[in-house]
């Protein structure tokens, strides 16, 4: 089961109401966790089209293209990075 997918609708739109009441902007803030850690093995592979550990590795061989070179922001884990580009690639959505 895709745990990134599985949020409730109705708790979203709920949040969403008491901002406008309240005059606030709308903001959700995306999950950064590790995928390497949150999903299980065969979780991983039905979610990424790779084991762990070849991901691991081929984040490895990527790394020092994609991290920020600055430490002034909170940028997106190369991990992640690679993850999200990969997933696109091969569903077409993120």
């Amino acid at each position: 089961m895709d745990a990134y997918l599985n949020y409730d609708e109705e708790a979203e739109e709920q949040m969403k109401q008491e901002a406008e009441q309240m005059h606030l902007p709308w903001r959700l803030v995306k999950d950064r966790t590790n995928p390497y850690t949150n999903f299980r093995d065969e979780e991983f592979q039905i979610r990424y089209p790779f084991r762990k550990d070849a991901a691991m590795e081929l984040t490895e061989m990527v790394r020092e293209a994609i991290s920020q070179q600055t430490l002034r922001n909170a940028g997106i884990p190369a991990e992640l990075q690679l993850l999200t580009f990969v997933r696109f690639l091969a569903t077409g959505c993120f």
